[in-house]
């Protein structure tokens, strides 16, 4: 009937991945995951769950990729995307872990696989980190991890 759930495919990333002064949008390695759509009609709907943490005072934004071109943006600011970071030197954001979360239902538009990816742009001199803490590793204050994932379920159209 309309509106099951189909099919689920989940990728999870729980390394740890970094970018730093990359001004245009980029892959994050692994961090991907494909889905072969039974009906065109059908819908995907995408679950992105990351923890990310920058450099003091830097800035990062992210897209969501289907094969590729980008979907789901906002266009209100000078990089389109579904997310952004600001480690606020004020607050040590290089301390903190922070859980970005977006969902978007897609059209299966043919039965053809498509990838769902996470791409990310760090424009000025910082460091962006994926699933760690941007503070040191060699220190046991302030230095965590966690995991992040991309969620695919078909859904009956």
């Amino acid at each position: 009937p309309t509106g099951s759930i189909l099919q689920v495919i989940q990728t999870k990333l729980n390394t740890a991945v970094s970018l730093g002064g990359i001004q245009s949008y980029t892959d994050i390695s692994g961090f991907s995951a494909a889905i072969t759509p039974s009906s065109a009609s059908n819908k995907i709907l995408v679950m992105v769950q990351m923890n990310v943490s920058t450099s003091s005072g830097g800035e990062s934004y992210f897209q969501l990729v289907r094969n590729s071109t980008a979907i789901g943006n906002g266009s209100a600011g000078n990089y389109n995307s579904f997310t952004g970071i600001f480690g606020s030197t004020a607050r040590s954001g290089h301390y903190d872990l922070s859980d970005k979360n977006f969902n978007f239902l897609d059209d299966a538009q043919n039965t053809n696989e498509h990838t769902y990816k996470v791409q990310w742009a760090s424009p000025v001199d910082t460091t962006t980190y994926l699933n760690r803490t941007g503070y040191s590793t060699t220190t046991t204050s302030y230095s965590y991890s966690g995991a992040s994932s991309i969620t695919l379920m078909e859904v009956a159209g």
